[in-house]
């Protein structure tokens, strides 16, 4: 689900929190991130995370024999990216 700017109050989905509480939340989950050391992930959250980056390479390739990945594709090109 999208985010909604409402004036002062945002929504996530189904939920709306203040404009403080998604600032306050935000660095929690960055705090967690910048704590959280490679050794004190479960081996499964490793492994399913090699499985998704490596589905999403493969999905990537297949895209580019697409039109569509094929138009975006060109639009990087055409604003500057690196393909």
């Amino acid at each position: 689900m999208g985010t909604i700017v409402v004036g002062e109050t945002i929504t996530f989905g189904l939920g709306r929190l203040r404009e403080k509480q998604v600032v306050s939340e935000a660095k929690r989950g960055l705090h967690f991130l910048m704590s959280t050391r490679f050794e004190d992930l479960p081996v499964s959250v490793v492994d399913e995370s090699k499985r998704l980056f490596l589905d999403s390479i493969g999905v990537a390739i297949v895209g580019l024999k697409l039109e569509k990945g094929r138009i975006a594709m060109e639009l990087t090109k055409q604003i500057g990216g690196p393909c």
